[in-house]
Order: structure tokens, then C-alpha cells, then sequence
């Protein structure tokens, strides 16, 4: 930091060229010493001043976000063309197989430097290459007018002056860093440690050449992760190259800079699509160096189906016969099936229907229709449909990809074998036994061996559970969340409705066993789930950033993606630790956000009494439906409130209420599920 400083002195300390002046009187003449100013000003400096080259190349430097991350980009064209590093875009939201990321720009203020503008931007990605570590991506208009950064026509050159901007992780927004291009090359031909046998620089080089082909510029600006595709400009504010990584030696505690060559920028932009383009997933490209499995699923003596196991999910290939074959994937729990030059992704999750793609030459696709069947059978021959049968029971049902296999259609959880009893209150009874993930419970700790039935029965396959007690049954399309998501009890606890018919003490059995099989599916209390108990103990007040509502919100984090908010619309207290307590008391808060796993509710005290009596319960799928807490503390259908915005600051009555949630829904929630 020493050095830096100093180099800002000199810089900010650099005097200007002489100016015509009358000749000085003799007092003026009279040796003085020098000043500062006076002692620096001759001195060269081969770095020059900064100033201007961030004042021309600070706008057009931008933040890149994604749901894992973030980095920098650089706008080389002001109709919204950002490049940035592939590996920045790696994270990116896939919508009709389009990547999707958040932009956000940023403005010089009157004293000089950058501040960030609240506008978010949607840019969709052009065009990637992951070898040279490069992405175009284009902002969707409308635009504010943009500033842009040229390439430059000329390669930079050993010792020339050149400057780094970004946003490093380890600093603040849109810093810049100067130094000199110290080396260019390739890493595999130019890596100064290569050190051992022939053999192994041999292999050394090639694993570099493999990972690292790109022409890359080693320089002296600091760059660190957050500067990853910010802009290497040259004194004329030109682009010559864009940040890429950092090489550490722990031992002596240095890293060395490097960049992707201005070289290989221009011949990746040489082609660039119009538009972002559908590029589907292959299945090919999907399993490939997945380890193979070859099965007879049929049993007719040919191992007609492939399946390559990716870990916590597969990619199944098979050949049906009669010019017939489907492949068959997930993606984040939906089903996807390829067949012929069809690709249909599944909607929600067990629906068996989906959205279906033509497949085109070069990788990308076209959309054909909405709810489509993942696989129409009526278009396989006899033969062909009875093998695809066979595969579905035989190999997809086990990896939880079954086809056509809808939430509507309850399974039979006494097809299991191979249970194991279970003592969960170790009074020596079995009340409970589970076999793979479907779980059984017998609050009456009757169970024995063989299991045809139960008075309870849960069957989980990937994000789905069924919930089977006697001839009711519910399901929700995610079991983390232990909400229902389909049929008349959808947004009540899945739990909830199977327990009611028990006694206390059977309720409190049941929940004690599933608490060890199957714990995401036990949330206790009401059907409205409490934001503190049903989520985590990590309860912060931090300041809201609302002039007035300082210490107005609580969160609540809990596991994976669980998380709560509470607000108090009408604060009393100082200070976080009071809001703390209150919260977990759950006193005083007038609405409140709950998240478990990908399902969330959003809950209000509309009339301000102390208890939420409205509940907008928003599943992975669907616009939010809405109910009204009764006298008797049960939730009853309020289908005049369901609607696409569950955030909405006009249900409360309080006209002081509407405007504070309003100021502090602005901070804390997406801009997509506030009422306009």
C-alpha cells in the first residue's frame, strides 16, 4: 500500500507545462527554497498521469452478476456490447436456453470518481469461448447513452505503460491499478518454472497448452477474483487486453498478474451473432468421460440401454427398435428427453409435460409448443413402446427420471423391499421403517415385518414427495420445502395434513421419526410456517439503509437456500439486539418472508393485531394463490388475492404501513414480485 500512495502523490502532484509570465521583481528573484510542486515537477515519470485514462475508461467499465458471482466487464460498442471473461459468465441464468446475467453501470461524479447507478441491466450472452476465456454479451435496451472503450489496432510491447480496472473483490468498485507490461506469450512455451524430468515438462506443457492455449499479456497492475474481464488499456485509453488470473507463490507471498491478449480479442469478435441464440444441452456432450453402464432392460439378451452415471444424476441413452431411440437427462430436477430431432424439458417437475425444441444444425434450437408429453408413446410401434417400458421401471425410475410419471399418479410405497425398523422414541417399539427414501410410520408402533401397509406413508424421488394416509394422499414437486404444490390442499404443510387425525402424543411420534429419515419435510405448527423455527437459528438485525426504518428488517438463514425476513412496520426500538430478541419471540412484526428450498410464503398482519392474517404461498411453479387466516387459526382459500406480485405494500390498511413497506420492499426484494 506504501508504494501505491506514493505513486498517487506523484501523480496527483504533477505540475503542468510552463506559461508565459512578466519578469519577476528583484524580491521575487531572490533565492527561495523550493516547494514541493517545484522539486517534483521536472521530474519524468514514465507512468504519466492517471486521471484522464480513468475518467475515459471508468464508465465504460461494468459490474457482472450472476447467481454464483460476480466480475467485470468492459463496453466496447455504446449500442451495448460488453466483453468480459467466459469463466464470469459460467454462472448464468438459463432462460429457453438463452444465458442471461445482471449488468450494472456506473457514472462520474462531480468530485472525479465513480458511483454506481440503481438501474440493473439484463444482458444476454452473445457468444463464449471457454479455451481463450472470453464472452460477448449485448445489454437489452433501452439504454442510457454508454460509453465505450476502443480495441486497439496495435499490440502493446514489453515495458509499455498500461492500466487495470475492475472490481476486485479484495478492494472497492471500479479501481485502478497501473504498471507495465512485463511478458507476453503462451504459458505453455513461455512459463518460466518448468522444472523436472522430459517427461514431466513434457506433460506440464501440455496440460498448459490444454487449459491455458490463449495468448496472454503477464503485466505488473494488481488485479485479484472481482477484476476478472475488466479492461488492460494502454496511455491512449485503448484496449490491450482483459484481466483473466492471477498465478500465486504462497512461499513468497506474491502473485503475478495475467491478461487475455488484445490479439486474441479481435480474432474472437471477427464473428459475432445478431442475437443470443437457444443452444440446448447435448446429452452427448453431457456424458462425455462419465463412467458407462450397459444394461439389458428388457431382458431379451441385448444391452440396448447406456447409462452414464454424472453422480447425483445420469444420462440415460436407448435403442427402442425400429428406427427408435430417446435419451434422457435432468437439469435442476426437471426431466429432459431427447428423441429424434425433438427436445422436450419438463415443466413442473412430475407433470410429464413440458416444453418442446426442434433441434437445428449447429447446436441450437427452435421452441415447437407448450405443455407437450416428454414422450409420446401413441408415435412409438408396439415393440418400441414396450422396451421403453421396461427401460422407464428398470433404469429411469431408480434414478428418479421417470418419464410420463405425473404427480397426479400416486406410487406404491410397499413395492420397496429390504425395510429397516425403526425405535425413534426408544421405548423399544418400531414406529417408523424406511426402505431407500420411502418411509413408513405407524404412530401406534405396531410395525413388523413383511410391510404391505401402514397408516402413514411418505415416497421422495429427487424433488418430489407423496404423502399416503389411508385413501388421502398429497404431493408437493419439492420435498425440501414440506409444502403440498398440486391439488385442493396446495400451500398447506405436506405433514400437517397427514398428522391432523392423530392424537398429541402419535403427532409428536411421528414427528420424532421422520425428524431422523426425513427431516426437510417436518415443519411444525400451524399451516402458516413460523420465519424462525421452520428456517434456522441465524437471526441479525442489520441496518435496512430506509431513512426512519434504520433497524425495521430481521433475517433469518438457515440451510442451503432457507432463509426469513421480518419487518416492523412501525419501529419502537433502538437498536438490533431488542429486534433480535423480538424476533424470535415473534412480537410486533408486521409481514414476513419465509423460504424453504425453491417454495416461499409471504405472510401479513394486514390489520395490524399482532398475528399474519393474510398468506400469499408462492410453489417453484405458478403465480402466488392466497389465504385468509379464520377465527378457528386455519388458513381458507382467498382466491380474489392470488396474482403474479406476492410483495404487496397496498394490503395493509394502515396508509403510514403501505408506505414503509413500499420504501422497504425496494431494498430487499426483486423488482419482479412488487406490485407495480
Amino acid at each position: 500500500m506504501r508504494a501505491l500512495a506514493l505513486g498517487v502523490l506523484w501523480v496527483g502532484c504533477a505540475a503542468s507545462g510552463p506559461a508565459l509570465a512578466p519578469a519577476p521583481t528583484r524580491e521575487e528573484a531572490r533565492p527561495h527554497p523550493p516547494t514541493l510542486r517545484e522539486r517534483i515537477a521536472p521530474v519524468p515519470t514514465a507512468k504519466g498521469d492517471l486521471r484522464e485514462l480513468y475518467r475515459q475508461v471508468a464508465p465504460a467499465t461494468v459490474l457482472v452478476r450472476t447467481k454464483h458471482g460476480f466480475g467485470t466487464g468492459v463496453i466496447i460498442d455504446p449500442r451495448g456490447f460488453v466483453l468480459t471473461n467466459h469463466h464470469v459468465i459460467a454462472g448464468a441464468e438459463s432462460v429457453d436456453f438463452k444465458r442471461k446475467v445482471t449488468v450494472e453501470l456506473g457514472a462520474l461524479n462531480a468530485q472525479g470518481y465513480m458511483e454506481k447507478r440503481p438501474e440493473t441491466y439484463s444482458a444476454w450472452v452473445l457468444k463464449g469461448d471457454p479455451a481463450i476465456d472470453l464472452a460477448v454479451l449485448q445489454l437489452e435496451a433501452p439504454l442510457p447513452p454508454l460509453t465505450a472503450v476502443a480495441i486497439a489496432q496495435a499490440d502493446p510491447t514489453p515495458g509499455e505503460p498500461v492500466a487495470a480496472l475492475g472490481h476486485g473483490a479484495i478492494g472497492m468498485l471500479w479501481a485502478i491499478r497501473d504498471g507495465e507490461v512485463a511478458s507476453i506469450g503462451k504459458l505453455a512455451t513461455n512459463m518460466a518454472k518448468m522444472l523436472g524430468t522430459e517427461r514431466e515438462v513434457a506433460a506440464r506443457r501440455a496440460r498448459l497448452a490444454a487449459d491455458v492455449p490463449a495468448l496472454v499479456i503477464q503485466s505488473s497492475c494488481q488485479i485479484s477474483p472481482g477484476d476478472s474481464g475488466g479492461p488492460l488499456v494502454n496511455r491512449a485509453g485503448e484496449l490491450v487486453g482483459v484481466n483473466a488470473f492471477l498465478q500465486s507463490d504462497p512461499s513468497a507471498a506474491v502473485s503475478t498478474n495475467f491478461h487475455v491478449h488484445v490479439a486474441e480479442v479481435r480474432s474472437f469478435l471477427r464473428e459475432v451473432p445478431a442475437k443470443a441464440a437457444a443452444r440446448p444441452p447435448d446429452p452427448h456432450r453431457l456424458s462425455r468421460g462419465a463412467p458407462e453402464e450397459q444394461l439389458d432392460a428388457d431382458r431379451d439378451g441385448v444391452r440396448e440401454t447406456h447409462v452414464f452415471d454424472l453422480g447425483s444424476s445420469a444420462v440415460v441413452f436407448s435403442e427402442l427398435g425400429d428406427g427408435a431411440s430417446v435419451a434422457v437427462g435432468t437439469d435442476s430436477g426437471h426431466t429432459l428427453v431427447w428423441s429424434g430431432e425433438q427436445l422436450v424439458v419438463e415443466g413442473r417437475p412430475g407433470s410429464g409435460r413440458g416444453t418442446a425444441w426442434r433441434l437445428l444444425p449447429g447446436g441450437e434450437a427452435e421452441k415447437q409448443g407448450e405443455n407437450v408429453l416428454l414422450l409420446d408413446r401413441s408415435r412409438l410401434s408396439a415393440a418400441a413402446a414396450r422396451r421403453f417400458e421396461a427401460v422407464e421401471k428398470g433404469v429411469l425410475e431408480p434414478w428418479g427420471m421417470p418419464v410420463n410419471d405425473t404427480l397426479e399418479h400416486v406410487p406404491d410405497p410397499y413395492a420397496a423391499t429390504g425395510w429397516k425398523l425403526i425405535d425413534a422414541d426408544g421405548d423399544l417399539k418400531n414406529d417408523a421403517a424406511y426402505s431407500g427414501t420411502t418411509v413408513v410410520l405407524d404412530p401406534a408402533q405396531a410395525l413388523t415385518e413383511p410391510i404391505r401397509q401402514a397408516p402413514i406413508a411418505v415416497v421422495q424421488r429427487e424433488r418430489r414427495a407423496w404423502c399416503i394416509a389411508g385413501a388421502r394422499s398429497w404431493a408437493t414437486e419439492d420435498a425440501s420445502s414440506g409444502a403440498i404444490t398440486t391439488g385442493d390442499s396446495r400451500g398447506h404443510l405436506l405433514l400437517e395434513e397427514a398428522l391432523a387425525p392423530l392424537s398429541p402424543d402419535q403427532r409428536a411420534r411421528a414427528r420424532k421419526a421422520l425428524r431422523r429419515v426425513l427431516p426437510a419435510l417436518v415443519l411444525e405448527g400451524s399451516p402458516w410456517p413460523d420465519p424462525v423455527r421452520d428456517v434456522g437459528t441465524s437471526v441479525y438485525a442489520d441496518p435496512s439503509g430506509v431513512k426512519g426504518l434504520e433497524y425495521a428488517a430481521v433475517s433469518v438463514s438457515g440451510r442451503g437456500h432457507d432463509a426469513a425476513l421480518l419487518f416492523d412496520l412501525d419501529p419502537t426500538t433502538s437498536g438490533p439486539g431488542e429486534m433480535e430478541r423480538r424476533a424470535r419471540k415473534q412480537a410486533g412484526f408486521e409481514m414476513a418472508w419465509v423460504r424453504r428450498s425453491e417454495t416461499e410464503w409471504f405472510l401479513y398482519d394486514t390489520d395490524h393485531d399482532g398475528s399474519f392474517d393474510v398468506m400469499l404461498f408462492l410453489a417453484p411453479v405458478g403465480t402466488a394463490i392466497a389465504f385468509r387466516r379464520q377465527v378457528d387459526g386455519a388458513g381458507h382459500r382467498a382466491p380474489e388475492l392470488d396474482g403474479p406480485d406476492p410483495v404487496r405494500p397496498r394490503l395493509f390498511d394502515d396508509a403510514k404501513h403501505r408506505e414503509a413497506f413500499a420504501a422497504l420492499a425496494r431494498v430487499f426484494f426483486n423488482g419482479d414480485v412488487v406490485e407495480p
